[in-house]
């Protein structure tokens, strides 16, 4: 069944108070509320979560990671120790730190 105009106004209201940041203790066991009773209300919930971060890309296009973590082959997972395999173990390699 649709929302009601109030109830949808209250669920965006509430979900643009969530995403400023703005938003009480009591009206976050409310939307939770609203949220776990209704499947339409989930989903308004989404679209308003998906608007704001597509607002916050389109007006915000610097990269999400601070500018001195590498990105790609060069990055964080390039520099990770190798794991050990069952393979390598069987044939007596056991790890360095082991």
């Amino acid at each position: 069944m649709p929302l009601s105009e109030q109830a949808a106004a209250e669920i965006q209201d509430l979900a643009w108070a969530m995403a400023d940041e703005a938003i009480t203790p009591e009206e976050v066991k409310r939307l939770e509320t609203l949220l776990l009773a209704d499947p339409e209300a989930r989903k308004l919930y989404v679209e308003c979560m998906q608007l704001q971060a597509d607002l916050y890309l389109f007006f915000n296009p610097k990269p999400l990671l601070p500018p001195n973590i590498p990105v790609g082959p060069a990055g964080p997972a390039a520099k990770a120790p190798a794991v050990p395999t069952a393979a390598g173990l069987q044939n007596g390699n056991a790890p360095a730190n082991a």
